[in-house]
């Protein structure tokens, strides 16, 4: 819902198309991973560890269409 009202939308980074359910319950998945592991390693540490795209998809802003 977010991304709705945002103007966000998840594609394949490959070829800009709509993901399908298993690679976004993949990256949903890495999302928790990430804030389990990642997040209190960098806050204890204060390091410089940037997220990287999650199983080949990426998010980007909606274009408006005529």
């Amino acid at each position: 819902m977010a991304k709705l009202l945002t103007g966000l939308r998840v594609v394949r980074a490959s070829d800009g198309d709509r993901p399908r359910f298993l690679r976004l319950a993949g990256r949903w998945l890495f999302g928790f991973y990430w804030m389990v592991v990642f997040v209190p390693l960098h806050v204890v540490t204060d390091s410089g560890v940037e997220q990287r795209d999650a199983v080949g998809l990426r998010i980007v802003r909606r274009t408006a269409r005529s």
